[in-house]
């Protein structure tokens, strides 16, 4: 079978007609040979006719079987060509012209069929704002205390694997410290920004590491044995720490967290009673599990 076609050049309409109709013809079975010279005559069982007019593609199909001859005439836009494609082979394959021995024809220029994507895969997560709401704890492992956190955060896609982060820690109860001569209680409370990298990632999850950074307030009370007098302090600090964090999707937008965080504050503030001293947050532990949604 020869596919005749006019040679026009830089033209989208044609070539695009050209090698959906040729890739559709092979696939029917049809030994397929490309003419760039169109003539009358007809070489082997059809001839198919490829033109442009108008900017849209003409197609001329003209069959002979048993002295009858058979004539299609079409005009298909750019986006009908596809259709139109699948209609030659079609048309040919219907009984019209017999066809050459079926065999493995290689095709030359043919988009390949999109594949649908499995049906268990999930979809990675495309967001770029996240609001994260969980519970931490902070211990100095030297000291042994520990205080409950309620945290709240946020975040900003930089690209698929970086975000800018914003978090606010906030004490849920006060840290107690007990000492020879009596005891003391502590809270804090610190905001900090930074920025997660994704160290590692899969499907539904990925590891990141980064960085934090911001102030801290910390206000403590002592209550020491009498006849001594508790006073009640206040301080800022720097707030610096390094962040760890795995993430899990269980439903799309919603994630669930786990993380922790090595944090100190500079300059340190001090609890005391009387001679017994402890250093806060030089350096500190914050543990961390909170839910994560993704919001666009």
């Amino acid at each position: 079978m020869e596919l005749e076609y006019e040679v026009a050049s830089g033209s989208a309409v044609l070539g695009e007609g050209v090698t959906r109709v040729s890739a559709e013809l092979r696939l029917a079975g049809f030994d397929v040979r490309l003419v760039e010279a169109p003539s009358d005559a007809i070489h082997g069982y059809a001839r198919v006719r490829l033109s442009e007019a108008a900017g849209k593609l003409s197609v001329e199909i003209v069959s002979h079987t048993s002295e009858t001859e058979s004539r299609l005439l079409t005009v298909a836009t750019e986006r009908e060509i596809r259709a139109t494609a699948v209609q030659v082979a079609e048309f040919l394959r219907a009984g019209l012209v017999p066809r050459a021995t079926v065999r493995a024809a290689p095709l030359h220029n043919a988009e390949p069929a999109p594949q649908p994507a499995p049906v268990n895969a999930r979809p990675a997560l495309k967001r770029s704002l996240r609001v994260q709401l969980g519970a931490a704890v902070l211990s100095n492992w030297n000291a042994g205390d520990l205080l409950p956190l309620l945290e709240i955060g946020a975040g900003f896609a930089l690209s698929r694997r970086a975000w800018l982060t914003a978090d606010l820690h906030l004490p849920l109860a006060d840290a107690h410290y007990e000492a020879s001569r009596g005891s003391a209680a502590y809270h804090s409370w610190f905001a900090t920004l930074g920025a997660d990298s994704a160290l590692l990632s899969w499907s539904a999850g990925a590891l990141s590491v980064g960085v934090r950074a911001g102030a801290a307030r910390v206000s403590s009370a002592g209550a020491p044995s009498a006849p001594l007098e508790g006073r009640h302090a206040s301080t800022w600090a720097l707030a610096l720490a390094a962040h760890v964090e795995v993430e899990q999707r269980i439903v799309e937008p919603l994630a669930l967290t786990a993380g922790v965080a090595f944090l100190t504050l500079s300059p340190g503030p001090v609890v005391a009673v009387l001679d017994d001293e402890r250093r806060l947050a030089r350096p500190a532990l914050i543990g961390a599990v909170g839910a994560r949604v993704f919001l666009r």
